[in-house]
């Protein structure tokens, strides 16, 4: 909820607070280094658990919402009251730097962790549930977090928002020290893993993958031929938080004029609730769309929503007004965004045998786009340039998702059954050692070796 917020408010408030464009390259850093973090996500996985890893990463974000304050603090000194503008202290600017660093590898091992923990709570047969699950509940972030932000930023100083929001961060981190490793329900239920229970048990006493191994398997994932198929929607969906975190507030700002700073940020932070409702029912919906019709077909159904936001983007910047018709905009958007997500995640979760390395190479691709579409997006000052940028934009999501479409989808039969058809190794995370179970790590080999 609070990195949410605090992250689609971000170019907006660094501009007000005599930062310029440094909006647009934190978030770009911050993407940057989360693909970097997304990389070694699986090896920090498998050494260190989910629990740890979540609890790194909410820290991560604590640390960098409130690091925000320090830009706040800067306003009043770089704008003198009697007229005259200095430019931001180098020591503060270099430190809201290294807190985005930190925050990114951090956040990068915090979302491979998250989905690769989702995918071991769902079976296939679920798979789209669960993924929307899990997606509405994250989303309601949208919705509270862009609530408080109006409601503060609309009352108080940017220094009392990011404070408030590094409480909530830092409550919400404190969470994760009650959570516990989940089963894994992929192949639960498979013939072949009943039928080799015991070779099953002898394999767990195999040593344990080296660090440079886990990263050796997400490379090597990343270069299979079915994994290439799917970079163009993984793309995409690195475009799309691009284009929500760093582009749609500040249209909707400027749309404002004639209102003063701090209704600004309320007006925009009200609106952005609506992509927050929109992100939850784009999910349940596309969850059962999922479950029902498959992943193949939703291809198409993705490429639907993506034309139908961007025109939605297109109009609100065509006319140029803070209307009710903003609402409509983020809503669809989040709608769309959450949508191409929960599909994209399905395919992850069940489509590849390893349970983390997918999800860090959606990581690592997810982050250089929005680093990529940060920068570029710093550039875009005018609304002609706005406007011709979303075209583009709307005209890649929509070629990137019907990619997808082409991909060599597996039988429903073959993904319960365990039946792998890449030739690489198959990892899975291993769980925190326990009283009971102190060795409680597989390595999983393939179908056809379990046979022989």
């Amino acid at each position: 909820m609070a990195f949410n917020s605090a992250s689609n408010i971000q170019s907006v408030v660094m501009k007000e607070d005599g930062f310029g464009q440094m909006g647009f390259y934190i978030l770009a850093v911050l993407y940057l280094f989360m693909g970097i973090g997304s990389v070694v996500s699986t090896a920090i996985i498998n050494k260190l658990g989910s629990r740890y890893c979540f609890i790194i990463g909410g820290l991560g974000n604590v640390q960098w919402i409130l690091s925000t304050i320090l830009a706040a603090e800067q306003k009043s000194r770089i704008f003198k009251t009697d007229g005259t503008i200095e430019k931001p202290s180098k020591y503060i600017t270099a430190a809201l730097y290294v807190s985005t660093m930190i925050n990114g590898f951090t956040v990068g091992v915090l979302w491979a962790c998250a989905n690769n923990f989702v995918a071991r709570c769902a079976s296939e047969t679920n798979k789209g549930f669960a993924f929307s699950y899990f997606w509405s509940f994250y989303m309601c972030s949208q919705i509270l977090g862009n609530l408080i932000a109006a409601f503060t930023l609309g009352k108080f100083s940017q220094q009392i928002y990011f404070l408030v929001m590094g409480v909530i961060a830092l409550l919400g981190t404190l969470t994760f020290v009650f959570l516990s490793e989940p089963e894994n329900h992929k192949s639960s239920d498979s013939p072949e893993t009943k039928q080799n229970e015991g070779l099953d048990i002898e394999m767990r006493q195999e040593p344990q993958h080296s660090f440079m191994d886990d990263v050796k398997s997400v490379i090597e994932l990343l270069q299979n031929k079915r994994m290439r198929m799917l970079l163009p929607q993984l793309c995409w969906t690195g475009i799309s938080i691009a284009v929500y975190t760093g582009l749609l507030v500040p249209t909707i700002v400027s749309t404002l004029p004639e209102a003063t700073e701090q209704k600004q940020f309320q007006y925009s932070m009200i609106t952005m609730v609506a992509l927050g409702f929109g992100e939850i029912i784009g999910a349940n919906i596309q969850g059962r769309i999922v479950d029902k019709f498959g992943t193949k077909i939703t291809c198409i159904i993705n490429v639907v929503y993506i034309l139908i936001s961007t025109m939605l983007v297109l109009n609100y910047l065509y006319v140029n007004k803070f209307t009710y018709f903003a609402f409509a905009m983020t809503f669809m958007w989040g709608f769309q965004d959450s949508s191409v997500s929960i599909h994209l995640n399905a395919i992850l979760g069940f489509e590849f045998e390893g349970n983390s390395e997918p999800f860090s190479i959606d990581a690592l691709i997810e982050a250089i786009m929005v680093f990529t579409f940060q920068v570029i997006q710093s550039f875009i000052i005018s609304q002609k340039a706005h406007f011709y940028y979303i075209t583009f934009v709307g005209f890649c999501g929509m070629s990137m998702t019907f990619c997808t479409y082409f991909f060599a989808f597996r039988p429903v039969k073959d993904i319960i059954n365990n039946d792998n058809g890449d030739d690489l190794p198959l990892i899975e995370v291993r769980q925190q050692p326990t009283q009971d179970n102190q060795t409680n790590g597989l390595v999983k080999i393939q179908k056809q070796q379990i046979i022989q």
